[in-house]
């Protein structure tokens, strides 16, 4: 067998994007691969005979990962392959080109090019569609030029962006999407026959298609004017009149989505009043006068992703099928597939094996996903009278020739709750021998972790370690209650990790005591800070993409004065007491454990500011320590990282681990 090596991670298939024809005969995915010459991750298109789930290859860009289907032999996907329109976009100019593809054969044939960025679309019916665009709130807009002197001037004035900026709004940026001052991404109907389009959304606002059906759309939209907001609209949209109606007003619930089903409209809304910005959604029926009847309060999120560093795409996790709501989920820390009929009454469909990233439903009721089932890589399950059937085996050769160490799980208590924790061993485990451990971290503090592969894991576990994590207090698919850990952060949740290491330690012996690690990312980053100000038992630590303050969190991120302030239960104007004891740099002058920060420059989620405050106050303390900063890469490194970056990051923290615990 092979030992897992940092850069593996390049050769795994990542599936995404999972669709199923109109006449059910065939389904279409993107499949993904890294490539270390041009440090990224191409995309193509692969199309499944549903009979014989034989599979093969459509698309050969490198690009293509997202589509719709026109009809049951064609698709429409969008990018720009013309050299000469790719040079035009490099000089600011706006372009998106449709292509159509049979799936049976041929070249991907040019449809129609637009002047604008489109981002995402989906068909209306047979002669328009809904197209996602992004646009400026202050009118620099390509499209919008009405002639080619208007058209240069846009583009002038954009080039100069690049020299300065002008903020007016915030937040000003977001992560993964850079400088986003102005920019909105608002739905328009275009005609395909004429090429016309008109707007749908409000120019103010960020939108998005919520479901398209027999005429109607409805779209949600986020009202922002200097200050953005969570709470949306849900909008309801008739395509033939131009009608729009809203039935949720902005300002007062979150709408987390919306469907047309059985001739009703069900929607998912948080009002935020009990647990904050997290809290889970209740199910409405909304009449078309705006009222709503409550059906029933769906405790949990909705999405089977497990904490895992082995995809590149997510698909959605709700949609709406014969007249049923399916979506995924995780209980506990295991993902599934249940459903809502027009009641509100859940029932579930498969057991729980692992993490469901993507999924499309037949007629008659059987469903075809993409999951990190059974400990394994990505593959196309088919779900059918709640038994998984495997279609696909891109990933079998490497789970075959490659030493993956299974992942163990256990139950224990802490503070009288009942925890399931998970553990890998080192691979060619001697139980005579003693070995070194790391704890790891997942994000959120609303993320979850599960008995899914990870590849960082894995490396570790290749190279002689302990990995072991677990869900503490403040992690998704237990409740809300069990979730809210707001105004506490570094209290039960750091008790759960501290309880959850001693029990390890109990059942596994030969784990070495006094040759632990630990290590985390976003939430997980700021976790470590605080553990490594709170005790030495952890003899290394590499805190990334962290947290050390939150009066500068909450002022300088993407996120910070909305879901951080509702986090920390205050504001450094209500209660800057409360905010700064919930902050590891209070009390860095206590740490002593060796630590090597990780972070991104363009992570707007967790800004640089967080771990140069705390690299700043371990220096100033005689405390070990290093930054490692990647240029370039934002707050998803450890996933969607450069395959550059990610081989560094995996090769510097297992040398600053060796350094300080073998």
């Amino acid at each position: 067998m092979n030992k897992v090596k940092a850069e593996d991670f390049i050769n795994y298939f990542y599936l995404g994007n999972l669709k199923i024809s109109p006449d059910e005969k065939q389904a279409v995915f993107a499949l993904i691969t890294g490539d270390q010459q041009t440090d990224s991750y191409p995309g193509n298109l692969w199309r499944m005979d549903l009979a014989s789930h034989a599979v093969f290859p459509l698309t050969s860009g490198q690009e293509e990962r997202s589509f719709i289907w026109w009809d049951s032999d064609t698709i429409v996907f969008s990018g720009c392959r013309d050299k000469q329109l790719q040079e035009k976009k490099a000089d600011q100019e706006s372009w998106t080109v449709f292509y159509k593809l049979n799936i049976h054969g041929g070249e991907a044939q040019e449809w129609f090019r637009l002047p604008m960025n489109v981002s995402g679309f989906e068909k209306a019916d047979d002669n328009h569609l809904i197209l996602s665009v992004s646009v400026r709130a202050d009118g620099l807009n390509f499209f919008e030029c009405e002639n080619e002197q208007k058209r240069s001037q846009v583009k002038e004035t954009l080039k100069s962006q690049k020299e300065f900026e002008w903020f007016d709004e915030i937040p000003f940026w977001a992560n993964g999407a850079g400088i986003t001052n102005q920019k909105r991404t608002q739905l328009y109907l275009f005609d395909c026959q004429t090429q016309a389009y008109e707007p749908i959304s409000n120019r103010m606002a960020n939108a998005s298609i919520a479901h398209v059906k027999d005429g109607k759309l409805l779209l949600i939209e986020n009202p922002m004017v200097d200050v953005r907001v969570i709470p949306s609209a849900l909008i309801l949209y008739d395509l033939a009149s131009h009608e729009k109606k809203t039935l949720v007003e902005a300002g007062e619930v979150a709408v987390n989505w919306a469907f047309f089903c059985q001739n009703k409209i069900i929607a998912s809304l948080s009002s935020f009043e009990k647990y904050g910005y997290h809290q889970h959604g209740t199910l409405f029926e909304i009449d078309s006068d705006g009222k709503r009847h409550a059906l029933v309060h769906f405790d949990n999120s909705y999405g089977a992703s497990l904490g895992s560093d082995c995809i590149q795409q997510f698909g959605s996790a709700v949609k709406e099928a014969n007249g049923w709501i399916y979506f995924s989920c995780s209980d506990e820390n295991n993902g599934c597939m249940k459903c809502f009929n027009e009641k509100g009454e859940i029932t579930q469909l498969s057991g729980y094996h692992g993490g469901i990233e993507s999924f499309d439903v037949f007629k008659d009721g059987r469903i075809l996903f993409i999951g990190l089932r059974d400990q394994k890589l990505q593959e196309i399950y088919l779900l059918k009278d709640n038994e998984e059937i495997q279609l696909t085996h891109f990933n079998t050769p490497m789970m075959e020739s490659t030493s993956f160490s299974p992942i163990e799980t256990f139950a224990f208590e802490s503070d009288g709750i009942r925890h399931e924790g998970f553990v890998i061993k080192p691979v060619d485990y001697d139980p005579n021998q003693k070995y070194p451990g790391i704890l790891e971290i997942h994000g959120g503090p609303k993320g979850t972790f599960g008995p899914v592969i990870n590849h960082e894991m894995q490396w570790f576990a290749n190279n002689g370690y302990f990995v072991f994590f677990c869900n503490p207090r403040g992690s998704d698919s237990r409740g809300n209650a069990f979730a809210d850990i707001r105004g506490r952060f570094g209290k039960e949740d750091y008790q759960d990790l501290m309880t959850f290491t001693d029990e390890v330690l109990r059942r596994y012996p030969a784990l070495d005591q006094n040759r632990l690690g630990v290590t985390g990312s976003s939430y997980g980053g700021y976790m470590t800070n605080w553990i490594i100000t709170q005790t030495n038992r952890f003899k290394a630590a590499i805190p990334e993409a962290s947290i050390s303050n939150y009066v500068t969190k909450f002022l300088c991120t993407d996120i910070g004065f909305t879901y951080n302030i509702s986090n920390q239960a205050a504001d450094p104007w209500s209660d800057i007491g409360l905010v700064w004891e919930q902050s590891p740099l209070k009390y860095a002058n206590q740490v002593k454990t060796p630590t090597m920060f990780i972070h991104s420059d363009q992570d707007y989620r967790c800004w640089i500011a967080e771990p140069i405050q705390m690299f700043y106050a371990l220096k100033l303390h005689q405390t070990e320590t290093r930054f490692l900063l990647f240029h370039g890469d934002h707050h998803g490194l450890p996933i969607f990282g450069k395959p550059s970056h990610r081989i560094k990051r995996l090769t510097e923290m297992l040398n600053w681990f060796d350094a300080h615990l073998k």
